[in-house]
């Protein structure tokens, strides 16, 4: 399912620095080999260190509660990655 993979991203960007370095620097490797749809994929590459950081701790949280709270987390990114209108809210 494509919002685990969103989770498995962001907790390993959360929890792996060297992860999120490639995650931002170079989005599409690090983001090969997940099942991730191109909104998905697109809101994740618009990534970049400072949004990441603002909104780190939020996902955190929201990822680890459960999965009605995804939708909000997914929001979140999408706000994060400066995308203006809600495509993953799920």
């Amino acid at each position: 399912m494509s919002m685990e993979s969103v989770a498995a991203v962001l907790m390993r960007a959360t929890s792996e620095p060297e992860f999120r370095r490639l995650l931002l620097q170079q989005p599409a490797e690090a983001l090969t080999g997940y099942d991730l749809t191109g909104d998905e994929t697109a809101a994740l590459s618009r990534l970049t260190y400072e949004t990441f950081d603002a909104h780190a701790a939020g996902l955190e949280t929201r990822l680890s509660q459960s999965a009605p709270s995804m939708g909000g987390a997914l929001s979140d990114l999408s706000s994060a990655a400066g995308n203006t209108h809600s495509t993953l809210d799920g």
